[in-house]
């Protein structure tokens, strides 16, 4: 077990990737915070996992990472539960899908508010606990459009280009605190944000058939393919990775 009694916070964990990272911290023996935009789905995603994990702890922490309040709220929950936060796993996002003529300042900025915002409020609450405790773990999850772009994803691209950027820069920032920052850069995951992104829009089914031409391993990934980088990037068997992007891609674009 090597998250043995870890404190965890997981934002966009009441389903898709969070909610696999989730599972396989406990797996890992961390005690694990369940973040979500609504009440209800957090609270059906934590009912879930005791289901499956009678003995972990586990806590739900609604928050939306539009809120400066919220986010603050959702962190003081974990402190007043733990007294501590080991690990920081800055996972909710959206997506945007739209020709660049077509989408409005609100549309872009939505994004913005969200993946890129929202993660740097996150990260500033993770630090300022971790700097303290003179150690802890960030994992900032990217994309691989944050390497290539991706077409009617512009607002989506460049928020993932910033989680690149804000993973290194806080990397070189605080590893003097003994914090750790690192990103995984997932591939094609077949999440209900992938299905609407590409199933839904005509030629969806065509497109997605290319892209698994296009990948090494021949298929798309689940949720639960990219759960093992996140693991190993929260353990000390990555003691010494810090700044690092995972490129959990199944070999897509080489």
């Amino acid at each position: 077990m090597r998250l043995k009694d870890r404190v965890a916070l997981i934002t966009g964990s009441a389903r898709g990737i969070g909610f696999a990272v989730a599972t396989k911290f406990l797996e890992e023996g961390a005690k694990v915070a369940i973040n979500g935009t609504k009440a209800e789905t957090v609270d059906k995603a934590v009912a879930a996992l005791k289901e499956k994990f009678p003995n972990a702890e586990i806590i739900g922490t609604p928050a939306r990472m539009e809120s400066t309040e919220e986010i603050e709220a959702m962190f003081k929950a974990v402190m007043d539960k733990w007294g501590r936060l080991d690990i920081l796993v800055n996972n909710a996002g959206v997506s945007q899908n739209a020709p660049i003529e077509t989408m409005s300042d609100e549309d872009f900025w939505g994004v913005m508010d969200i993946n890129v915002n929202g993660l740097w409020k996150c990260c500033r609450a993770g630090v300022r606990i971790m700097k303290e405790q003179g150690k802890g773990a960030i994992i900032n999850t990217s994309s691989l459009t944050s390497r290539h772009g991706s077409p009617n994803q512009s607002a989506y691209s460049v928020s993932k280009f910033a989680v690149r950027g804000i993973t290194r820069a806080l990397s070189r920032e605080v590893g003097k605190y003994g914090i750790r920052v690192n990103s995984v850069s997932p591939g094609v995951v077949m999440t209900e944000m992938a299905k609407e992104a590409v199933l839904a829009r005509p030629g969806g089914e065509q497109m997605m058939a290319a892209m698994c031409k296009m990948t090494a391993l021949g298929r798309t990934a689940t949720p639960e393919d990219m759960a093992g980088s996140f693991a190993f990037l929260a353990s000390d068997d990555a003691a010494y990775v810090t700044g690092a992007i995972i490129d959990c891609d199944g070999g897509i674009i080489m």
